[in-house]
């Protein structure tokens, strides 16, 4: 059971329906339903009757109102309490390497927005509590909250021995530089064709296929944020194929234990 759980659950019981609950939120109505549901799955009962007009509540939804009132207005008072300036608490950041520079900034920025006593310190890799990286990447141990999706897109140099013109197929005797470590391999392979077993080149890393690709020597698949923020590199969409990735934070449920990460993780849902 999570905050964002009693928050929605508190404006569904206060509303009596569903869409009010949602416009009152700013969220969809699928995204509203699920949290009631996951929130009646972890309680083992049922909160509310849907009909075609609204929600009646139950029972258990009448003695949860009370009790889940106090504890969104407890965290409410945490949260406030370190937003003032005599509690400013640094937030140590983990960023994948694959993680585009404009992702930080946007993550920064929205830090900043939330409580400005936050001091961030950022880490390269694996670090802390914190990180922000790919769902892919999600540890066992860890929980997820999502801030964007993001399509990989094919990557073509402009310039270079191998650089294609506007307009041409790409697709067209390609010359791939394939990430056989990355978890989106496996699914590309009916795209690369013969290639995947007999790249034009291979790196241990999107960043490092880009380069290549920079070079003007082939054509990767990687991510449109990292694409974008390369010079000398077109993209295209990929055929006939989507293919997407989830960024967004993946935090160690220890790491919940402290307050302004709870907080973070509070705010960010």
């Amino acid at each position: 059971m999570e905050y964002r759980h009693l928050r929605i659950f508190i404006v569904v019981f206060e509303e009596r329906n569903i869409t009010a609950a949602a416009n009152r939120l700013n969220l969809t109505q699928p995204a509203i339903s699920s949290i009631v549901k996951q929130l009646e799955t972890a309680l083992g009962v049922a909160l509310f009757v849907r009909h075609a007009r609204g929600v009646e509540v139950t029972e258990c939804a009448r003695r949860l109102y009370p009790l889940a009132r106090n504890m969104v207005a407890e965290l409410d008072r945490l949260r406030q309490r370190f937003r003032q300036p005599e509690c400013r608490v640094t937030l140590e950041l983990g960023v994948d390497y694959d993680i585009a520079g404009v992702m930080v900034c946007a993550l920064a920025e929205r830090i900043e927005r939330l409580n400005a006593d936050v001091t961030l310190h950022l880490h390269d890799g694996c670090y802390g509590g914190v990180r922000l990286a790919s769902e892919e990447s999600l540890r066992e141990d860890e929980l997820f909250a999502p801030l964007w999706v993001e399509p990989y897109v094919l990557a073509h140099s402009t310039a270079g021995s191998y650089a294609y013109a506007a307009g041409s197929d790409v697709l067209k005797n390609p010359r791939w530089v394939t990430c056989p470590s990355h978890s989106t391999h496996q699914r590309l392979i009916p795209l690369y064709g013969p290639g995947a077993d007999a790249p034009f080149a291979r790196a241990t890393s999107l960043r490092r296929a880009l380069d290549i690709v920079a070079a003007g020597q082939g054509v990767a698949v990687a991510p449109h944020s990292l694409v974008s923020e390369r010079s000398g590199i077109r993209w295209r969409s990929i055929p006939a194929m989507t293919l997407e990735r989830r960024v967004g934070l993946c935090i160690g449920a220890q790491a919940l234990s402290t307050p302004h990460i709870s907080w973070l993780y509070a705010e960010i849902l």
